[in-house]
C-alpha cells in the first residue's frame, strides 16, 4: 500500500498475487518497485496505482530489489545472480554470475559506476559496472552478510552481518572503521541503513 505521510490515508494499494518481499520509492518518487521471493519484481505509478513494468526470469530466490541513485536503473539481486534494469526500456543491462556463491543483498555506488554484493559467505564484493568484473573481495565479515547500505556521500558502507551485528567500512578500500554489536547473540537484522 502507499500512503499520505501527511493524513495517514491509504493512497493505493498496488495489487500482487504473493507476499512482498520489499518496496521502495523511486528517487523522484514517481515510481514504487516492489519484489516478492519469487521471480517477480514490478514497477508501479505511485500517483495511480498502476504496474507499469514487470521484471521476470530473475532467477530463484530473489533477496532485495533497489534503485539507482538517478532512478534509471533498477538492480535485483538473487541467490545465484544479481541483474541490472532500465527503468526507461524494461532491458537487462547486465547480469553478474556468483559462480556457486550465493548472494544476500546487493548496492549501487552513489554513481551507480559499481556494485557492491554481499555474500552468505560473509564477502562483500565490488565490480565494476562498465566492464563487469570483480575489482576486488572484501572478507572477514562474519559468516553471512544479509544488507549492504551506501552512505549520502558514498565514502562508507554498513554489512549487516547476521548474528555479529554490523559493521561500517570505508567503500573504496573495504577498511573497517567500527563494529556495531547486538546484546542478543540470537538477533538477525535484515536491514540497515544511514541517515539521510
Amino acid at each position: 500500500k502507499v500512503w499520505c505521510a501527511e493524513t495517514g490515508k491509504c493512497l493505493h494499494t498496488l495489487m500482487d498475487v504473493r507476499q512482498v518481499l520489499t518496496a521502495i520509492f523511486a528517487p523522484d518518487n514517481m515510481l514504487v518497485l516492489t519484489a516478492i521471493p519469487g521471480q517477480i519484481a514490478r514497477l508501479w505509478c505511485s500517483e495511480t496505482g498502476a504496474c507499469v513494468r514487470s521484471f521476470h526470469g530473475l532467477g530463484r530466490w530473489l533477496r532485495s530489489a533497489t534503485f539507482s541513485l538517478d532512478g534509471d536503473k533498477v538492480l535485483i539481486a538473487c541467490r545465484e545472480n544479481t541483474t541490472i534494469w532500465s527503468v526507461e526500456t524494461g532491458k537487462c543491462l547486465r547480469m553478474v554470475n556468483m559462480a556457486g556463491d550465493w548472494v544476500n543483498s546487493a548496492a549501487f555506488s552513489p554513481d551507480a559506476g559499481q556494485l557492491f554484493i554481499a555474500t552468505t559467505e560473509g564477502d562483500l564484493r565490488i565490480w565494476s559496472m562498465s566492464s563487469g568484473e570483480c575489482l576486488r573481495t572484501l572478507e572477514g565479515h562474519g559468516d553471512l552478510v544479509n544488507v549492504v547500505e551506501f552512505s549520502p556521500d558514498g565514502e562508507q558502507v554498513v554489512l549487516s552481518c547476521g548474528s555479529r551485528g554490523a559493521r561500517i567500512c570505508k567503500s573504496d578500500s573495504g577498511e573497517s572503521l567500527c563494529k556495531l554489536e547486538y546484546k542478543q547473540s540470537w538477533f538477525r537484522r535484515d536491514f540497515v541503513t544511514f541517515a539521510s
